[in-house]
């Protein structure tokens, strides 16, 4: 979503008879949930079938409004699937191989045979053929000539230093060793968020009263809210724009069009006001960090229909050489009221990038009431050593009574 900011939000509004209802919500809603069945062929030894197993696993997946996948893809299946460190492992979908930087961007599809093996490695070191040979030749001239010019046990070591010392020098003028690029540091990627401009929401004070054509900044008719729908920040927000029957046009933020903002959409309230796009009545609770495999509780309000765990942090890894790797993270999430079942849901999180970690995972309930939510890691953050890693994560819930 390319807004940057909803700031007074005008519309020119007419007060006539037969006109539509004064609310009106704006939202980019992210949908339902739906599950895929994936096969996962896993090959722990990259040149042999010894260890190998074949079965399927359902990956939730999320569909927004007009039915477009946003989720299920391969990164989400081999960070769950992948028992070893993830730059180990080879991916191809159907015998198709898909490379890294891929992962993230090709969806999984129901019925896919998705196989995960071993990669082969050249075990690092030098990655320069002729340096190699160079070095060798000179080890072996270090061990022969020196018995071939000198008697001496001390003349022959000291041939042998001599060769070694000039033959490594040689070495280095003519295939000098790749050095990492440090001249430059690595880019952040920028962060991109949404939050409501001038409109504010007067509670207790009088509605507004159009006679005639006016352009108005309408009202806040319920609390804001935000939520993460894949990588997009969506905000979340309903207008009241005053007494009576009006008509209610050219819908702008600030001086622009709204119709000229991609992934905007609007709805009007029917004769008694209500609207189905946007939660009007929403709770939002701080949460806390998850940094150990203790349970983050939370209760929400009586009458709660809906809940959203916001989940925020880093999460990455650096490698031997410096890169940026990716890292992986298993939570859970529970809700449970009284009289009810306890629900689970088991995610896990993948991200190869400094920029912060951001979802949202939405759920309806089954009945209103008051519900406990309860979120927690699976496995404890991993120590910092040679090979550094962040997986430093948050969490925050959001109820409605919709």
């Amino acid at each position: 979503m390319e807004i940057t900011a909803l700031s007074r939000a005008p519309a020119r509004v007419v007060n006539e008879s037969a006109a539509r209802a004064s609310d009106i919500a704006l939202q980019q809603s992210s949908g339902r949930a739906t599950e895929k069945l994936i096969t996962t062929d896993l090959w722990p030894h990259g040149l042999t079938a010894q260890g190998r197993v074949m079965r399927a696993c359902a990956l939730p997946s999320r569909v927004d409004a007009r039915g477009r996948a946003i989720g299920a893809t391969v990164a989400d299946l081999v960070g769950r699937e992948w028992p070893g460190p993830l730059a180990t492992v080879a991916v191809a979908v159907n015998g198709r191989p898909i490379t890294r930087a891929a992962w993230r961007e090709t969806p999984l599809r129901g019925g896919e045979i998705v196989t995960l093996r071993a990669a082969l490695t050249d075990g690092g070191g030098d990655k320069n053929p002729l340096r190699t040979i160079l070095q060798i030749g000179v080890l072996v001239a270090a061990i022969v000539v020196p018995p071939l010019l000198f008697t001496a046990t001390w003349a022959q070591t000291l041939a042998g230093a001599a060769i070694t010392i000039a033959g490594g020098l040689i070495v280095n003028a003519i295939a000098p060793p790749i050095l990492p690029d440090t001249a430059r540091p690595r880019a952040i990627e920028p962060i991109y968020s949404l939050s409501g401009g001038a409109n504010r929401a007067r509670a207790y004070e009088p509605l507004l009263l159009v006679l005639g054509a006016h352009r108005v900044f309408p009202d806040l008719g319920a609390a804001e809210y935000t939520e993460i729908s894949g990588d997009d920040h969506v905000l979340h927000q309903i207008f009241n724009f005053g007494l009576g029957d009006l008509a209610v046009d050219d819908l702008r933020i600030g001086t622009t069009a709204l119709d000229s903002y991609e992934e905007v959409e609007t709805e009007f309230g029917d004769a008694r006001g209500r609207i189905a796009l946007v939660a009007g009545n929403v709770d939002s609770i701080a949460g806390g960090a998850l940094d150990d495999t203790q349970w983050l509780e939370r209760t929400t309000a009586a009458g709660t229909r809906r809940i959203g765990v916001d989940i925020t942090g880093r999460l990455f890894r650096i490698d031997g050489e410096g890169e940026i790797q990716a890292n992986s993270a298993e939570i859970e999430i529970e809700w449970r009221a009284p009289g009810q079942a306890t629900q689970r849901r088991t995610i896990t999180l993948m991200h190869d990038s400094q920029a912060p970690l951001r979802r949202t995972f939405a759920y309806d309930l089954a009945s209103a009431g008051t519900w406990t939510v309860r979120v927690r890691r699976t496995a404890r953050p991993r120590p910092l050593g040679s090979r550094a890693r962040r997986a430093r994560l948050g969490g925050a819930a959001r109820l409605s009574d919709r």
